[in-house]
């Protein structure tokens, strides 16, 4: 090897070291701002040296950022991560949907799907057959965010679900509702038709069954005609026109 060669080969080791310790530094900063609640302080860093943010250099800082006490912190971290876009990462990641606090969760989620997106619909499959509301709810929203319009089908199947709470049963109406299609309308007329479930679940469900885009479902929606709630009632009739 000439030394010419020699040289070049130690200019790129130098200046590679060299991005690490910048990268390092601006990132730890953003950290701090955080930390101490200064969030106008880490924004305006962040966007400021993004470029060393997030970079291939700064992913150790941000990987043990993961684990910090501050959810803030751990909830950048993981966005900062999925814009990186390291293969090495992806399972940090989709760890982190776990994590106890809804917002990280939701990053990871979004940064999974930035990530990697057959490793996102795994994910969210698993997600919406837990025994956890917070992990089906968080997985339904999860294939909107995809517009993956096949998890309609594991969705209906989680609202019928009598085990789940109330509450958990009406949140996944808006993920039906935004992902659409006519296979929705009719188990959500039947959950808005029951008088076995909550008002709050039967309402949130009529609104979604109209809301949702699909063809040919005239006839299942004008049984909320004969509805037992006013409510549902009173919002069929001026949907449908009567």
């Amino acid at each position: 090897m000439t030394r010419r060669v020699l040289v070049v080969l130690f200019l790129v080791a130098a200046v590679a070291c060299g991005e690490a310790p910048v990268a390092g530094k601006h990132t730890t900063a953003v950290i701090d701002d955080l930390v101490a609640r200064q969030y106008g302080a880490a924004s305006s860093r962040y966007r400021m040296f993004e470029t060393e943010v997030i970079s291939p250099a700064a992913a150790p800082t941000w990987r043990r950022a993961v684990e910090h006490v501050d959810a803030t912190v751990r909830e950048w971290a993981i966005d900062a991560l999925s814009r990186i876009g390291l293969p090495e990462d992806v399972a940090l990641v989709r760890e982190r949907m776990a994590d106890p606090v809804r917002g990280v969760r939701k990053a990871a989620v979004s940064g999974l799907i930035r990530m990697d997106r057959e490793a996102a619909i795994e994910a969210l499959t698993s997600g919406i057959g837990s025994d956890s509301p917070e992990q089906v709810t968080l997985a339904a929203t999860g294939f909107v965010e995809l517009e993956h319009r096949p998890a309609t089908a594991l969705i209906v199947e989680r609202i019928q679900d009598v085990e789940l709470p109330e509450s958990t049963r009406a949140a996944l109406t808006q993920p039906l509702a935004a992902l659409g299609g006519a296979n929705v309308v009719g188990p959500l007329v039947e959950i808005a038709f029951d008088s076995g479930n909550g008002a709050e679940l039967r309402r949130l469900a009529a609104e979604a069954a109209f809301a949702a885009e699909a063809e040919g479902v005239a006839e299942q929606l004008r049984r909320l005609l004969e509805a037992d709630d006013e409510y549902v009632r009173t919002l069929a009739a001026t949907m449908l026109g009567e």
